[in-house]
C-alpha cells in the first residue's frame, strides 16, 4: 500500500498497481488512482481532478465527503 501526498502546490499524481491512497494537499492537482487495487483519493484544497478511464465499474465517488475509493476486481 502506498501513500502519496503532494504538496500546496498543482501537482500530477499517479498510483502504483497496488492499493494507495492519493492525498493532493493545496493546489489544483491531477489523480490517478492506477490500475488494479483499492485505491482512495482525497484532492484537498484547491479545483482537484480524478481520472476514472480504464475503470469499467465499482466506482464509489462522494462529494460530500470529498473523497472518492476505486474497487477494481
Amino acid at each position: 500500500m502506498a501513500l502519496i501526498n503532494g504538496t500546496n502546490g498543482n501537482d500530477n499524481l499517479n498510483g502504483t498497481s497496488g492499493n494507495d491512497t492519493l492525498r493532493g494537499l493545496g493546489g489544483n492537482d491531477n489523480l490517478f488512482g492506477g490500475f488494479f487495487g483499492d485505491d482512495l483519493l482525497d484532492g484537498g484544497l484547491g479545483v482537484d481532478t480524478a481520472t476514472y478511464l480504464g475503470f469499467g465499474n465499482n466506482i464509489n465517488a462522494s462529494l460530500e465527503t470529498n473523497k472518492a475509493t476505486f474497487f477494481w476486481r
